[in-house]
């Protein structure tokens, strides 16, 4: 069973609902960067090892607010730092 993620559904169902929708530009936007979030669409790079063992393809984030797998990234390093403030400063 293939993993289900909020980036699948998404592009599985938003194509359909915008259609049958109006939707604000944000909203558009939002949805299409989740869409397109760490995927050959955004470009990326290619990490290789210097003898040619083995590489890996390390595509792009949309780095959206709305992104789950954005902001889960930035709202951790965000409570690590208020974390370490409360911690030795309160």
């Amino acid at each position: 069973m293939a993993l289900v993620t909020l980036q699948t559904i998404f592009q599985d169902a938003f194509p359909a609902y915008e259609q049958r929708h109006a939707l604000p530009a944000h909203v558009r936007r939002a949805a299409h960067a989740i869409m397109q979030c760490r995927t050959a669409a955004l470009g990326g790079h290619v990490q290789a090892c210097p003898d040619g063992h083995m590489s890996r393809i390390w595509y792009n984030s949309c780095r959206h607010r709305s992104c789950p797998q954005c902001a889960y990234l930035q709202t951790e390093r965000w409570l690590s730092t208020r974390t370490y403030i409360f911690a030795h400063f309160f």
